[in-house]
């Protein structure tokens, strides 16, 4: 067999692991997740947010765990971290902690995880209810839809982690508005909500074609696109039509709601054993 026959026989290469963060991108666009993940190219781009936001987690765990007083950026949240701190003291609080599963959604090491998620602070209230918190930085507004579902899934997350749990409250803190999101997962929700994400897990990691979706919103703030690093021959800006691409179709099942598709969520009961 030819070196041509043999790399066109080659199957395709598959995203790995999955995060949040990466289905975000992936269902906004999945040929800017292959550049990313597959093709790994680098991404050049000011990171100016994004420091500054590590920079501000750092500061709230580092209060939360008593090794530095509280900054100006942790302002609006002081009471609630004095809080917090109070439980880090009584043990009843870990910081930073690093979470993977498997693809049948066992926990797994951090290395070999399929799903992989971090949490900035976990509060164990009692012994069947937990507090998780993510600490935002930046905006809330126009990405409320977003947040919800990344609020469901670290709550399904932890349900699974923790088995002897009953209920899950998960928080978003925004640092820079004074504002909080919450959700509340009880166990006899678990099994609707996870088919949910294991379906969207499963298209992120199985996906071999990785059509783009260009168009002038994802475009804009793609790091390849064509007004940043011009990495991507789809690309498009503003004001110019979308060429040789394929147009972002929304599938709302992709929403965990409180009423998932029955059909979904009994195929993927029958595939777990459930």
């Amino acid at each position: 067999m030819s070196r041509k026959a043999s790399a066109a026989s080659k199957p395709a290469e598959t995203i790995k692991s999955w995060s949040f963060s990466r289905l975000t991108v992936f269902e906004e666009c999945a040929y800017r997740a292959k550049l990313q993940w597959i093709d790994k190219v680098p991404d050049l781009q000011p990171k100016t947010a994004a420091d500054r936001g590590t920079a501000i987690h750092q500061e709230a765990e580092d209060y939360v765990t008593g090794k530095a007083a509280a900054t100006h950026n942790l302002r609006h949240f002081i009471s609630d971290l004095a809080a917090l701190a109070v439980h880090f003291k009584a043990g009843r609080v870990v910081c930073e902690e690093e979470w993977a599963f498997d693809r049948e959604w066992g926990v797994a090491e951090w290395a070999a995880g399929w799903l992989r998620l971090k949490c900035d602070a976990v509060c164990h209230l009692t012994p069947t209810h937990a507090i998780v918190i993510d600490y935002k930085t930046g905006k809330r507004f126009g990405n409320e839809v977003k947040h919800a579902r990344q609020l469901q899934l670290y709550a399904v997350c932890s349900l699974l982690r923790y088995p002897e749990l009953e209920q899950v409250t998960c928080e978003l803190w925004y640092f820079d508005q004074d504002e909080l999101a919450s959700f509340t997962m009880h166990r006899r929700q678990l099994k609707k909500y996870l088919s949910l994400f294991d379906r969207s897990g499963r298209a992120v990691t199985e996906e071999r074609t990785f059509k783009p979706s260009a168009n002038i919103f994802s475009c804009k703030y793609c790091p390849y696109g064509p007004d940043k690093q011009g990495d991507c021959q789809y690309g498009v800006t503003a004001g110019e039509p979308a060429r040789k691409t394929v147009p972002l179709v929304i599938d709302e099942r992709l929403i965990a709601t409180t009423s998932p598709m029955e059909d979904e969520v009994a195929e993927f009961l029958k595939r777990m054993g459930g």
